[in-house]
């Protein structure tokens, strides 16, 4: 009746579960009976286990029992699973046609004073290997994911080898010491060459995979490599008629097969792609290739000279040579992988510090810059496009970024958005290639603007080692970040600028004359664009402490007395407590107290001398001293440009930095009037 369940007998699932029961039954018995009969074979024929009437037993019927039990048993593995069907139905079936021939042997001709060469049973016999061959290709065939060219050179380099020392050992020894007629020879040459093919598959097989097969294809192949050797042994002294009934090494070929047998029914492998080698794993192949043709060659054997010999030799020694080239050119192209960028395809982060490794373990140490180029305004893009838009605007910038360097020097992506650039050279040449790479790290569009900030380091003057030159690129470049970007510091500036033109309209004249004229000596020194901004801040405020002096004192027509100058000599430090109120303008601060420190030492307000004194300090107080002697002042009158330039030649080395006082007479005698806020020499 539909939609009605109907109970299911007790009877029916005794019936349904009675077939398992017995199949793994009989399956173990199997298992059991050819684990103990492979025993009882190693135990005669290795140590000469058994009596001399249980020999014939052993080494026919319970022999026999283990090859044909194994062949079926792969068979059934290759009817009961899919996977890898074909290569253990054709692995089994060669088996079997082994068993076939050692039964037909023991059926026909045991017992023969002279068994026929060649006869049926070497039909058989020599039918099993193609079958074992193609099963093996067909099982690694399927097995095998794709295979670098590594890989198969490795498959090519272990079958020659192994055909080369096969060849010399076993098949050269048959053709010297066999004769008969054409079929016998036939025979008699068709055994070790199938032995060393199937050797050499199963090197090959190894090989397929990185030389890591697994449990299961690792007993085939000494499976394989087992019943090879039998063979390879028997052949041998059969044509050196040395063979012996009862040979010690009869259990090879039972053993192969129950190896192969094993393999057969391990869990099936999914098909994998083979990892790159690493380490030992690298040269591990060619290595040991390249010893046992060495060790080949150095036995000096006579057939050496044989041609086929001669071939497989030297084929090998050319695939273990191609081995070694591609190994390199793989290294190769791994260190390149390793030291790029996988989205710009600049040098990365690992490769400049390798190169300023190698610039500063070298011998030649010409001048070159290192800049640190960040981006601004690139996270706002990112964030209002996404990052797969991003992605495509730093690739677009790297491109731009390598085309802006070329051949001149090189360029890298330290990571986010932040480049880098090494390029000979350190001066004007130097800093314009990297101006252009400022440009080439800039791109707008509608609603968005990226530029680049900039800081360098000239190395190896500025820097000793690989740390401290990055170190300062990364500073000035933040210096110059934050100059470029309304801050704190600058808002605080714009409110005391203010304040000081409403204190003083004369001194915030004279302040902004001094910080134009200390602008034009600092970029004419080659300080970054962070150094600049500071020396600007500090150039345009380094009067500031003067809003706390008395009108009457700053003003004064005449000479100060003592008391006035104890005044005038605190301005400096009340210009310091004023900036540093503001953390920002922390170094602005450290400026200003030290712009009237003087080269000898007699300045104030720490008396500091020479180059104990700020550079940026140095500056002001030259350029400072310069505009006040071209400006009327209450209690002196202006000096011309070249008296003033006079003045300051004459007080060089004394209260003003000699160096300072050429740069800015250079400056003023050759830059356009216009573009100084000071009186200049009339040329």
């Amino acid at each position: 009746m539909r939609g009605v369940e109907r109970p299911i007998p007790m009877t029916m699932d005794l019936v349904r579960q009675e077939p398992h029961t017995s199949i793994r039954v009989a399956r173990a018995a199997l298992v059991t009976l050819v684990g103990a009969g492979l025993l009882v074979v190693i135990g005669h024929s290795a140590f000469g286990l058994g009596t001399p009437d249980y020999s014939f037993f052993i080494e026919n019927w319970v022999y026999d029992f283990v090859t044909a039990a194994s062949a079926l048993i792969i068979l059934a593995r290759a009817a009961a699973r899919r996977e890898g069907r074909l290569g253990w139905a054709l692995i089994g079936s060669g088996l079997l046609c082994w068993a076939i021939g050692d039964s037909y042997w023991s059926v026909a001709y045991v017992n023969a004073a002279a068994p026929p060469f060649p006869s049926a049973d070497d039909i058989f016999y020599l039918a099993g290997y193609p079958l074992v061959l193609a099963g093996m290709l067909a099982y690694v065939r399927e097995r095998m994911g794709k295979r670098s060219i590594l890989v198969w050179t490795d498959v090519t380099m272990g079958a020659l080898c192994v055909a080369a020392i096969g060849t010399s050992l076993l098949l050269d020894y048959v053709l010297t010491n066999t004769t008969g007629t054409p079929d016998q020879v036939a025979v008699a040459v068709a055994y070790p060459l199938f032995d060393v093919a199937t050797i050499a598959v199963a090197i090959g097989a190894f090989a397929l995979t990185g030389w890591r097969p697994g449990l299961g294809l690792g007993l085939v192949i000494l499976g394989l490599v087992s019943t090879a050797t039998g063979d390879a042994l028997y052949t041998y002294q059969s044509v050196a008629g040395t063979y012996a009934d009862s040979a010690w090494y009869l259990f090879l070929w039972p053993l192969g097969t129950v190896l192969i047998a094993l393999g057969a029914v391990q869990p099936s492998p999914k098909r994998h792609e083979l990892p790159a080698d690493e380490g030992w794993r690298t040269f591990a192949s060619p290595v040991v290739f390249a010893l046992a043709i060495f060790a080949l060659m150095t036995l000096q054997r006579q057939d050496m000279n044989r041609p086929i010999v001669e071939v497989l030799t030297a084929a090998t020694l050319v695939a273990i040579v191609a081995r070694i080239f591609l190994t390199f050119g793989q290294n190769r192209r791994l260190v390149m992988e390793l030291e790029t960028d996988s989205l710009t395809g600049l040098a990365n982060r690992g490769k400049l510090l390798f190169d300023l490794d190698r610039f500063y373990s070298g011998s030649d140490q010409t001048p070159h810059l290192l800049a640190i180029l960040d981006l601004d305004g690139f996270k706002a893009y990112n964030d209002a496009f996404g990052h797969p838009a991003g992605d495509s605007l730093l690739i677009r910038l790297g491109h731009q970024l390598g085309n802006a360097v070329g051949s001149t020097g090189r360029a890298y992506r330290m990571g986010g958005d932040e480049f880098a650039l090494i390029v000979p050279g350190e001066g004007a040449q130097a800093r314009g290639a990297i101006e252009d790479a400022a440009v080439a790290l800039s791109e707008r569009g509608e609603g968005f603007l990226v530029t680049c900030s900039t800081g360098w380091a000239a190395i190896p003057r500025e820097a000793t080692n690989r740390s401290s030159a990055l170190q300062l690129a990364d500073q000035r470049m933040y210096e110059h970040k934050d100059a470029r970007r309304p801050s704190t510091g600058g808002e605080v500036e714009a409110v005391l600028v203010r304040l000081l033109n409403q204190r003083a309209p004369d001194l915030g004249e004279h302040v902004m004359a001094v910080k134009g004229l200390a602008l034009a000596v600092g970029e004419e020194l080659g300080m970054s664009p962070g150094e600049l901004t500071t020396l600007g801040r500090a150039s345009e405020l380094h009067d500031i402490g003067k809003i706390a002096i008395p009108d009457a004192v700053l003003t004064k027509a005449g000479p100060l007395d003592e008391e006035e100058w104890e005044f005038i000599h605190q301005h400096t430090i009340l210009g310091e407590r004023i900036v540093s109120a503001a953390p920002s303008l922390a170094s602005v601060g450290n400026l200003i107290r030290s712009s009237h420190e003087r080269w000898d030492g007699a300045g104030y307000p720490d008396q500091l001398a020479g180059e104990d004194i700020p550079l940026a300090a140095r500056i002001i107080l030259v350029c400072d001293a310069y505009e006040a002697m071209t400006s009327a002042r209450p209690y002196s009158p202006s000096r011309g440009p070249e008296a003033a330039l006079a003045e300051l030649r004459d007080c060089a080395g004394t209260q003003f930095d000699p160096n300072l006082v050429k740069v800015l007479e250079r400056i003023v005698r050759s830059a356009p009037a216009e573009h100084l806020p000071v009186p200049v020499p009339v040329s």
